[in-house]
């Protein structure tokens, strides 16, 4: 069995009813439905650092023969 923690959360009644309805779309309980909702939003975080590393590692292939100032590239990437 997965180790779990139990938290205690507050949040607006509009948010609580959301997840009671998907819960019960999806056939779930609360947590599971509260659950499903991280595990995409962690997901979607980790595609998105992805694209990034990616469109790094794409642009210092294009640019492998050409000399570019260090802190022209940092500069691009809000590394400086």
């Amino acid at each position: 069995m997965a180790e779990t923690a139990t938290h205690r959360i507050t949040m607006p009644k509009r948010v609580s009813n959301l997840l009671a309805r998907r819960a019960k779309a999806g056939n779930t309980t609360l947590s599971g439905a509260f659950l499903a909702l991280v595990e995409d939003a962690l997901d979607e975080i980790s595609d998105e650092e992805d694209r990034r590393l990616s469109a790094i590692c794409d642009e210092r292939i294009r640019t492998s023969t050409v000399l570019i100032p260090l802190e022209e590239i940092m500069g691009k990437y809000d590394a400086l």
